[in-house]
């Protein structure tokens, strides 16, 4: 990833950690937003500009 600038960095490294957390939980939206300490429809947004939903 080097050379990448910050928001991709940030994006991938999101991306990768909202995955992660994804296969951990079985694909249960619900759990990995608590998991992340994040709020279900923040999560559905970012999943979405992200490209993962």
């Amino acid at each position: 990833m080097q050379g990448a600038g910050l928001k991709a960095s940030v994006d991938a490294f999101q991306r990768s950690l909202i995955v992660d957390c994804l296969e951990r939980h079985q694909g249960r939206w619900a759990e990995v937003a608590r998991d992340l300490a994040v709020d279900r429809a923040n999560l559905n947004r970012l999943a979405k500009r992200l490209g993962i939903r």
